[in-house]
């Protein structure tokens, strides 16, 4: 939903745009829980129902024009939760934009809201932010016994766990809002506590208790280039494993593309034979290359001989296939656990150039980064 209003402040026209996104329960084939969103989203739709004229009233007159931008989403699914992503973003006067966004975790069976305390079991807290240190130590580059003051601009030295935080297949995504604990002009923090890492303190009888399946499903999703990709891995049976992928590419996107690839690494596997089956849509080119095959490493400008597995995707993006691509893939369970997926993907626009996904990840067997998917911790 959109709205905009214009009028004439001291011989000047200021405009106010107003925009909310939500999900739709009548849309295509949805889970159960889609029934809870309305009412858990009802304060969303309160705020857009406010945004209007009375904003203009009173004030100075802007250099540039004012917009409001509201978004509810799902941003993340497990066995026994789901997870909606509240971002507010826009120019409303003052010094700069402001952006701010909220994690609310529930359970899929009652709509019943989460937090920290119903995931673990005892005195958890001290142990978790412990962790939780460490882990976000590591993934910024800090020594231990760094000052995250001086070292990463946090308002003191001490560390604390954020406010904000998604259940992901994965582990816990923790992200801070801006202010929450560095200045507005630093990038707030935000990293992934894996399962693996606080096994220990799941409450085996609450919303987590599927982590401590090593083999339960794992998916990622990745909002580069304008294009979202979801990843995801699960047990078929006791020798097959299951990859999913999908790209969606908006068709309004302010850049027109006709070609897209999706690029999959598969450490520790050699052989095609470990594919078992695989399908994809019409019109899309699948390439398939075992250790051994020549491939192009765009660092080094050249070819080489491939060191492990590595699948390619191929798409050609056109209004009649309304830019969504699939791929599956059936894969034989390695031996070595864990199974690491390396990732990444590329657009190429009408002119030939080549837009890369921008991702500081594991430099893979070409040269470039990828995203790493992680199954059977």
């Amino acid at each position: 939903m959109s709205k905009r209003y214009c009028q004439i402040v001291k011989h000047r026209i200021v405009c106010l745009e107003c925009s909310l996104r939500s999900p739709d329960a009548e849309f295509g084939d949805i889970p159960g829980f889609y029934r809870f969103i309305p009412k858990q989203i009802a304060g969303v739709r309160k705020h857009y129902r406010r945004c209007g004229p009375a904003y203009l009233e009173g004030k100075e007159v802007p250099e540039v024009d004012w917009y409001e931008n509201l978004t509810a989403d799902v941003t993340a699914i497990t066995p026994k939760t789901y997870t909606l992503m509240i971002t507010d973003e826009g120019f409303t006067g003052g010094a700069h934009e402001f952006h701010s966004f909220e994690y609310r975790n529930y359970l899929r069976k009652t709509g019943r809201r989460l937090g920290y305390k119903d995931l673990f079991k005892g005195d958890f807290n001290r142990t978790l932010t412990a962790i939780a240190e460490r882990v976000y130590r590591r993934s910024a580059g800090l020594a231990p016994d760094a000052d995250l003051s001086e070292e990463a601009g946090w308002y003191e030295n001490r560390f604390v766990l954020p406010k904000n935080f998604a259940i992901t297949t994965r582990g816990l995504l923790l992200s801070y809002n801006t202010y929450e604990v560095t200045p507005y002009v630093a990038e707030p923090p935000k990293f992934l506590l894996s399962y693996s890492q606080i096994r220990s303190l799941i409450d085996p009888k609450g919303p987590l208790a599927f982590a401590l399946d090593p083999d339960h499903p794992v998916s990622v999703d990745e909002e580069r280039l304008d294009a979202q990709l979801h990843l995801s891995v699960s047990k078929i049976d006791a020798q097959t494993l299951e990859l999913n992928a999908t790209l969606l590419y908006p068709p309004d996107s302010d850049i027109a593309y006709k070609r897209s690839w999706l690029t999959l690494q598969f450490p520790g596997i050699k052989g095609s034979d470990a594919i078992l089956g695989h399908e994809s849509d019409e019109g899309n080119r699948l390439g398939i290359y075992p250790a051994g095959s020549q491939l192009y490493h765009y660092k080094a400008k050249k070819r080489i001989h491939a060191r492990r597995l590595e699948v390619e995707l191929e798409t050609t993006d056109t209004d009649e296939n309304m830019n969504i691509h699939n791929l599956q893939l059936r894969l034989r369970i390695p031996r070595k656990r864990p199974f690491i997926i390396y990732y990444r993907f590329a657009r190429q626009r009408q002119d030939g150039t080549i837009d890369r996904m921008p991702v500081e990840g594991k430099v893979g067997q070409q040269g470039l980064p990828n995203g790493i998917l992680t199954w059977g911790e």
